[in-house]
């Protein structure tokens, strides 16, 4: 499979390391998102010690740490050398390196931590006195957010205040998960992207030369799959009490999106869901949605809480429920029965994040205003699928419609109908239509709408 996205990512990468000083960058993000692919691709060509950790004893990383070295020197470093701290290994690689900047990798660099507390305190240390004077680039990289926060980027952390630079890695855009299946319609690829999201590493268990439904069935609905139990594995990496998170996402998929609907549904108090749905968010699993016509939305109590991984929100919508049927391998029928009729309904909501994605990355394309904010505006008789706030002032009122038909004139008259209710500026409003069943005929001839297919959300 070919190295796919990323251009951004690895173009700051290549810009430290050909800086004319010492770099010290961390990079994180969550599991299977493409962390060290990316730093493999980055790697290429230069010189790199690449280590990553285990979850074992502070000295068996140590010395594994001592044999990428070995590896890396050949024959000009002793064999069996040994090292008591990882302190003693990077100062002996600033001063044994030579010429080109040298690269250290320490991947997933809280299992390093979780061994040994002392190496925050031991690699300030060593940054202070010898590696930020050296032709080092050093690059701390994890898949435990709250953990790499706390080791490497918190103010309580020793190492605060000396990275050079850091990048939390995000999932794929849906355009850019669609290029993992150049052979498929859009309306596949965004069906994909619904059950996947954008994580590099749930793409590729997918097959491109069978149909949706049958890598449904075969990749996420049988236990004996990469992807089988994902899931709990995903929540392990990073929570306790997996029960009551479950419980809430499980929730929060079943259409239960306000505070009140899940202390309705969950056997716990607000108090203690607020602080479950705190971390979920600190995560990114998790999104709390104000409407845009809020004046303080930072206050508000009428937030709608989203499931912002789509894999995670596919998973507890139609697999957790009903998984008496994934243990009795009824794989097929559980797609038959329960995922195919809800399916419809289930897109549409994801259909109008993507559309959100669309303005927010693809605007200038678009020829649409440069979103300042953007998010959807609700209150108790309508909803605005998209709004976007430009920095012009402007506003941007968007309908998302993912259904099979065409979308009629009247569709046109409920967006500016519901735009005015809003009590939003619509004197410079701009009107979008995002459809991916097409447009009738009447819809466009009127010129005062931006109609967007799924064609043109791929940029075709």
């Amino acid at each position: 499979m070919p190295f796919i996205g990323r251009e951004k990512e690895l173009n700051l990468l290549e810009e430290r390391y050909r800086s004319s000083k010492a770099e010290f960058f961390v990079l994180y993000g969550r599991r299977r998102v493409g962390k060290t692919e990316l730093l493999k691709q980055f790697s290429q060509g230069k010189p790199v010690i690449f280590y990553t950790a285990g979850q074992t004893e502070a000295q068996d990383n140590l010395n594994q740490l001592t044999e990428r070295c070995q590896e890396f020197f050949q024959d000009s470093m002793p064999r069996g050398m040994t090292f008591k701290t990882v302190e003693g290994v990077l100062e002996y690689l600033v001063e044994k390196a030579q010429g080109e900047k040298l690269v250290v990798i320490l991947d997933e660099f809280q299992y390093l931590v979780n061994a040994d507390q002392s190496i925050p305190s031991l690699m300030q240390r060593f940054w202070d006195h010898k590696g930020r004077h050296a032709n080092l680039m050093l690059v701390l990289c994890g898949s435990s957010i709250s953990l790499m926060v706390d080791y490497a980027l918190a103010e309580k952390s020793p190492l605060y205040g000396r990275r050079t630079g850091q990048l939390q890695l995000k999932p794929f855009d849906f355009r850019t998960a669609g290029e993992f299946f150049p052979d498929w319609s859009y309306q596949d690829k965004l069906l994909t992207y619904g059950a996947l999201g954008g994580i590099p590493a749930y793409l590729n268990q997918f097959d491109p030369s069978i149909s949706f439904e049958d890598n449904i069935t075969r990749h996420i609905l049988r236990k004996d799959t990469f992807l089988g139990e994902e899931a709990e594995f995903l929540l392990k990496t990073e929570l306790r009490d997996i029960k009551s998170y479950t419980s809430i996402l499980k929730a929060i998929a079943a259409g239960n999106t306000t505070l009140k609907d899940l202390t309705s549904k969950v056997s716990h108090t607000a108090t203690s869901i607020s602080s479950y749905l705190s971390n979920l968010q600190t995560l990114h699993l998790v999104a709390r949605e104000v409407s845009l016509a809020e004046r303080a939305p930072e206050k508000s109590k009428k937030g709608r809480y989203t499931i912002q991984d789509n894999f995670l929100n596919f998973w507890f919508r139609f697999v957790e429920p009903n998984m008496t049927l994934v243990e009795f391998g009824q794989e097929k029928a559980l797609y038959q029965e329960k995922i195919q009729p809800a399916l419809s309904q289930y897109m549409g909501y994801v259909f109008e994040a993507i559309c959100q994605q669309y303005v927010l990355l693809y605007w200038q394309e678009a020829g649409l205003p440069i979103p300042r904010r953007i998010g959807k505006v609700w209150d108790k008789d309508y909803d605005l699928d998209v709004v976007a706030e430009g920095i012009d002032g402007s506003y941007l009122f968007g309908e998302c419609k993912w259904s099979n038909k065409p979308v009629d004139p009247g569709i046109v008259h409920l967006l500016k109908e519901r735009a005015e209710k809003s009590g939003l500026e619509t004197q410079k409003a701009q009107y979008v239509l995002f459809s991916s069943g097409g447009f009738q005929t009447k819809v466009k001839s009127d010129k005062a709408v931006k109609l967007v297919s799924t064609e043109e959300l791929f940029g075709k």
